[in-house]
């Protein structure tokens, strides 16, 4: 089917249960809400500039948009299209957008300042509060959230935690060591994500943190404690 929307649409996400498809019109300030029952568009909601990113909740009841020429994060209730707080501020001419698997951060490439913005996600409410900065090469374009962490718990390789969730990337058979390191790199992380060891077993370097594991660990490698 081919379903009419907006000019220029450059993006699109699509809601976790299929319901529907969200798609950012650049030329026209707008996001196209399509029903993907009926294959219409269920409602058309303006944005504050030129829309180029869209994301959508792990859970299914928020949605973010980019806009990149007036550097500004706008954000939405799926339920009835209305704004959960004002749009926040990035830093220059943001575009790719992506939320972490647990739904508690949300992660934006600005093009113009060569980094990406790292926005904490309200557990209740869904309002972003912007959360630091990592630098990135020249001209960040679309940024994606890993599905396969386990090969970076491999021998040889480095899986960096900043926080706890970020082992909900290995998913949904856990993380497992093979011979790799886990490095903690953010404060006092509490592992709480089960463990299992292969018979490379593996490595958790604090990093100079305070780092506890809260899980179940199982398996027949060793595991060894790195860092002070």
């Amino acid at each position: 089917a081919t379903v009419p929307v907006g000019t220029q649409p450059v993006s699109g996400a699509m809601a976790p249960d299929g319901t529907h498809f969200y798609v950012g019109n650049a030329t026209c300030a707008s996001v196209s809400v399509i029903d993907t029952a009926s294959n219409t568009v269920s409602a058309t909601v303006p944005q504050p500039g030129t829309p180029v990113g869209i994301a959508v909740s792990p859970d299914g009841l928020r949605y973010y948009v980019t806009n990149s020429n007036v550097n500004l994060v706008s954000q939405f209730k799926t339920s009835d299209n209305t704004t959960i707080a004002a749009a926040v501020a990035s830093v220059s001419s943001p575009a790719g957008v992506a939320i972490s698997a647990d739904g508690a951060f949300l992660y934006v490439t600005n093009g113009g300042s060569s980094n990406l913005q790292m926005f904490t996600i309200d557990s209740s409410t869904g309002a972003l509060t912007t959360n630091g900065f990592i630098g990135t090469g020249a001209s960040p374009n679309f940024p994606g959230i890993a599905g396969n962490g386990n090969t970076f718990l491999a021998t040889g390789r480095t899986f960096v935690a900043n926080r706890a969730g970020a082992l909900a990337t290995t998913g949904t058979s856990g993380p497992s060591l093979t011979g790799g390191t886990l490095r903690a790199n953010g404060a006092s992380l509490s592992l709480f994500t089960p463990l299992s060891l292969g018979a490379g077993g593996g490595t958790i370097d604090t990093n100079g943190n305070t780092t506890s594991v809260t899980s179940v660990v199982s398996g027949t490698g060793a595991l060894t404690k790195a860092g002070t």
